[in-house]
């Protein structure tokens, strides 16, 4: 490959430097004698750019040679000192290493001669403002370098007078550009005359001058009065209330000093009254009106007897305006003031009224604004609706979901807000109770709010609620009746599984499917779907199994009150018993066996097991052993040997003769769950199988504490009152061993070999891993719907905390065991009117224990 060199240009403060393609042929060699055929930048300059006619160069960027006399470096505006970029020069086949282009940018030094102004003097008279201009400066500023004048600047402001430009009154330090200058003035103070200056500099743009000073003359004149003066003023009154306008509102000057004589009314207010309060009561009496041209005087304006007062129930800016025209004893103002009065507006409270709504038995009541006779003085609009108290019957409820129905923690309680947006949305309802009618049905009182005062007083809202025919329910019946039998039907088993919420009777019967197993017969014709039967007549129905059919069958069938049938139907199980010599429960073909010639004799004591009701001769009758479907009998073990042919039905090695009891009748149960021992794999209910805590001699089992109950009968094998399934853990199998002594923590009195027995220590064991989940979804579908902290059981003694992102505490409860305990997603602030749910987002969480593990903290996430 070739090589490039360093090289550097040289170009001034913004001056541009022209690279040509010699700059890189000369610093471009190769081995092979290739000539440069492009070169790449590498890297660009940092304060300036790299151009080729109209294009700026980029990184990456491949010029040939023919174009290289056209590249420029442009040093950014104002900067001085060594930019660079980087390249690589390429022989058309291979790329050189990097080299660098350095370009020195030097500094352009400009001396500036600061310019000189000079004194001049300018003449007004008395109480007659000095115009001047832009030539009264420039003439009087000169500069060595011919610049032209730039601005001025006022050093020293003037002691008897100011200077203005337009409205702005200037201040030492401030700067004229020339083109203001002709609106510069010099105004005496009233009354002055004599000498009075302010000082000035003038700049060429880049140096000030020295200090020049510009004296203004003021001739004086001959004296005379000088009229007063009284604007008047900006008044607020509130809506409804008396103005006393006094003296100071007139805001009377006079230049000699002269004091108020007297006010005239030029024009009295178009709206409101304008009096003179006579008596004193600061009220407005008929006759004190001040009417145009009225004289008063200032002893009247001192006292506060000039009042004024708007119209009821009127506000408005520039509600009125009063003219007047102020005399100091001599001469009126030459201009006539004004007071502007502003009645400010003073909230009225809204108006509700009462009224009566009506809505059909069990449906839904909307309430509307429309329905609250909502109205108010200024026509604020309403804000929202406080309940103040609700009816005795049915439920008010903010449908929040908008679903149209009435789901559980949507009820408005007392207190209740119910913003105007959820009344405009039809959330605001009413549910009667179910079935239940009347006028009037209930009531509640309420108050309405326009955003500054609620009503003065509640209203009502009467609900009557008319009836409409409730339709019936209908319940399965449960028949049976033995193989080759006949099942009469009667008319009570329809009857007593027919229910009516208006108290209506059975009319008349549907069979909506079947029937199964059978037929259904009424006088000798056969029934089928769709059949009607008069109530009359449902004693005569019959149904007659199929031959040789055993098992449940039935028929579908619903209800009706004369007016309507049942929303769903019910069903008529009818079971057909097989055959049971033994009367054990358990029919004959599954005792039986699979050779019906030589039928199975578990016990060997002569007698069939279909003729034995305790087959296997343990004490236990064959019907308590095969459970609720004898048709499956139970199989506790899993052997193929169900319970009843089975010496051991839970296989754990002890016979069921010796688990059983004295009473066979009433097996033990030791640990009460509904198994007993027999069939029972963990008699003690400790997670712990009775094989293994029974020991190798099932003859003499295990009793570790020696209290005289072995350990498969003992929930708590070594006493020392922590049940054995809480020390086992989660596997049994492999039962925990806290201090790894070889012995499980349920045999062991001291689980964490820390000297102190199980029973005496706050913490026997090490404790698990508490770990929370990071999210719930408590939406009511039965998934996630609150949150599980995994672990939290190992620790029953904490507080667990939920914060909003504000850091408001929201939740709080002690004892959290992901039972009954929990939360799931309630919240104390933020939440919508009429619950008690908290908003999607992300909170977080503080866990303490009182046990001494360590806090946690963290992050959960409601999406609902």
């Amino acid at each position: 490959p070739p090589d490039v060199d360093d090289f550097t240009v040289t170009t001034d403060e913004d001056t541009p430097a022209e690279l040509d393609k010699e700059d890189f042929t000369d610093n471009f060699t190769d081995a092979d004698n290739d000539t440069l055929a492009s070169i790449k930048i590498l890297v660009i300059p940092t304060d300036g750019v790299l151009t080729i006619g109209d294009d700026t160069l980029s990184v990456g960027d491949v010029i040939e040679p023919n174009r290289l006399d056209s590249l420029v470096y442009h040093p950014t505006d104002g900067f001085t000192g060594s930019d660079s970029f980087d390249w690589t020069g390429s022989d058309g086949e291979d790329d050189s290493d990097a080299a660098t282009v350095t370009i020195d940018v030097n500094p352009v030094v400009v001396v500036n001669n600061p310019p000189d102004v000079d004194d001049f003097t300018v003449t007004t008279d008395e109480d007659t403002p000095a115009e001047l201009d832009k030539d009264d400066f420039t003439d009087n500023f000169t500069d060595s370098d011919n610049d032209t004048l730039n601005s001025i600047r006022i050093i020293v402001i003037p002691t008897d007078g100011v200077l203005t430009i337009g409205e702005d009154t200037l201040q030492a330090g401030d700067e004229i550009v020339p083109n203001r200058l002709d609106s510069l003035v010099y105004t005496p103070t009233d009354g002055f005359s004599g000498s009075d200056s302010f000082d000035w500099t003038g700049s060429d743009g880049t140096d000030d001058s020295d200090t020049a000073t510009v004296t203004i003359d003021v001739n004086p004149v001959v004296v005379v009065n000088n009229p007063p003066v009284g604007p008047g003023d900006t008044l607020n009154v509130n809506e409804d209330e008396v103005l006393v306008i006094g003296t100071d509102d007139l805001n009377y000057s006079d230049d000699d000093t002269d004091p108020l004589d007297f006010v005239e009314i030029i024009q009295p207010p178009v709206d409101g009254i304008l009096y003179l309060d006579e008596d004193g009561d600061n009220t407005y009496d008929p006759g004190e009106e001040i009417e145009a041209g009225d004289t008063i005087g200032k002893d009247r304006w001192d006292a506060g007897d000039v009042q004024f007062i708007p119209g009821d129930d009127e506000n408005g800016d520039g509600y009125a305006e009063i003219g007047i025209r102020v005399n100091d004893g001599t001469d009126d103002a030459d201009t006539d003031g004004v007071f502007v009065i502003n009645v400010l507006p003073v909230n009225d409270p809204p108006m509700a009224s009462d009224n009566t709504l009506t809505v059909a038995e069990d449906s839904i009541l909307t309430i509307t604004t429309d329905d609250l006779g909502y109205s108010d003085p200024e026509g604020d609009a309403l804000v929202h609706v406080t309940i103040e108290s609700l009816p005795t019957d049915g439920t008010l409820f903010l449908d929040l979901n908008v679903d149209g129905d009435f789901d559980a923690g949507e009820e408005v309680a007392v207190g209740d807000t119910v913003v105007v947006v959820d009344m405009d949305f039809n959330n605001l309802n009413f549910l009667p109770d179910p079935d239940e009618n009347g006028s009037p049905f209930g009531s509640f009182d309420f108050n309405v709010f326009d955003g500054t005062d609620a009503a003065t007083e509640d209203n009502t809202i009467t609900i009557n609620v008319t009836p409409v025919n409730d339709k019936p329910a209908v319940e399965d019946i449960v028949f049976d009746v033995d193989a080759g039998d006949t099942l009469h039907l009667t008319k009570e088993d329809f009857t007593d599984n027919f229910d009516d919420p208006d108290g209506d009777t059975l009319v008349e019967v549907e069979i909506t499917g079947g029937p199964d197993g059978g037929v259904l017969i009424l006088d000798g014709d056969t029934l089928s779907v769709g059949d009607i039967i008069p109530v009359d007549r449902l004693d005569d129905i019959i149904f007659v199994p199929t031959d040789g059919f055993e098992g449940t069958g039935g028929f579908d069938w619903n209800g009706s009150d004369g007016s309507e049938y049942a929303e769903d139907d019910a069903r008529g199980d009818i079971t057909v018993n097989p055959v049971d010599s033994d009367g054990d429960g358990i029919p004959d073909d599954i005792e039986i066996g699979d050779d019906p010639d030589n039928p199975i004799d578990t016990d060997g004591d002569g007698d069939p097991d279909y003729l034995d009701d305790d087959s296997d001769n343990d004490g236990i009758k064959d019907g308590d052993e095969a459970g609720d479907d004898p048709e499956n009998p139970v199989d506790s073990d899993g052997d193929g040997d169900p319970d009843f042919q089975d010496e051991d039905s839970d296989g754990d090695g002890l016979p069921d003769d010796e688990e059983a009891g004295d009473d066979p009748e009433n097996p033990v149960d030791s640990d009460g769950d509904g198994d007993p021992d027999f069939r029972d794999e963990d008699s003690d209910g400790d997670g712990l199988p009775d094989d293994e805590e029974a020991g190798d001699d099932p003859e003499n089992p295990v009793d570790s504490d020696g209290d005289g109950t072995p350990d498969h009968l003992d929930d708590d094998s070594d006493n020392d009152g922590i049940p054995d399934d809480e020390e086992a853990g989660d596997d049994p199998e492999n039962p925990n061993d806290s201090d790894g002594d070889g012995i499980p923590d349920h045999l062991d009195d001291d689980s964490d070999n820390d000297g102190t027995p199980d029973s005496e220590d706050d913490q026997p064991t090490i404790p698990e891993e508490v770990l929370p989940n990071q999210g719930i979804s408590p939406n009511g579908d039965g998934n996630n719907d609150f949150w599980v902290i995994e672990g939290i059981e190992a620790h029953p003694d904490n507080i667990v905390a939920i914060f909003n992102r504000w850091g408001n505490k929201v939740f709080e409860i002690e004892n959290y065991d992901n039972d009954t305990r929990v939360w799931s997603g309630e919240s104390l602030e933020g939440v919508v009117a009429g619950s008690r749910n908290g908003p999607d987002g992300v909170y977080f969480y503080v866990i303490e224990f009182a046990d001494g593990a360590e806090p946690l903290s963290g992050y959960v996430v409601i999406k609902r």
